[in-house]
């Protein structure tokens, strides 16, 4: 029997604004915010060999490719309108 990974998806900006833990990333910047936030899920990601995707969406100012990955997590963010 095939053993299935887990597969733990993240709405990046509702963890970022929600978790007390980034509220001073959060202060320095909202990139600052997401770069704490990938590390962290990162480290969890390999230390549980979880999948892990964090989704950003709806922020006009951010400039970024749609996909991106960081540390062992896989990284989209929403088209800009």
């Amino acid at each position: 029997m095939a053993k299935h990974r887990l597969h733990t998806l993240i709405d990046g900006y509702n963890l970022i604004k929600c978790v007390p833990l980034y509220s001073e990333s959060l202060n320095q910047s909202l990139a600052a915010a997401r770069t704490h936030i990938e590390a962290e899920l990162g480290s969890y990601a390999h230390k549980t060999s979880t999948e892990v995707t964090i989704f950003y969406d709806g922020d006009p100012d951010v400039a970024h490719p749609d996909y991106q990955q960081r540390d062992n997590v896989d990284i989209f963010f929403s088209l800009r309108k």
